[in-house]
């Protein structure tokens, strides 16, 4: 009878191995997840102004990726820059130059 406790103790995978595959998971799951819109947005909009903090920017690189900030970044600055040019005519209309 030990003989059998024996050999279906070996058939079953060893504690090491079922913590290893479960890491393996979590890992893969980790490497799935992706930061929203909104987290995106916030999380550029914050790196634009200087404002970031660490626990996002750790996020966005683990979890974002780089061509969605890229795209992001751009829009931002195209946007500021338009606002800026926007700001500056409506000034200079107002004093009438």
């Amino acid at each position: 009878m030990t003989n059998n406790r024996h050999n279906e103790k070996s058939d079953l995978p060893s504690r090491k191995t079922r913590t290893n595959a479960v890491k393996e998971t979590t890992a893969t799951n980790e490497n799935t997840i992706t930061i929203s819109f909104w987290q995106l947005l916030s999380s550029t909009l914050a790196a634009f102004i200087g404002v970031q903090s660490n626990a996002n920017r750790e996020r966005d690189f683990k979890h974002g990726k780089i061509s969605h900030f890229i795209a992001i970044g751009i829009l931002f600055g195209i946007t500021f820059v338009l606002t800026i040019i926007t700001v500056v005519k409506i000034v200079m209309a107002s004093v009438g130059a």
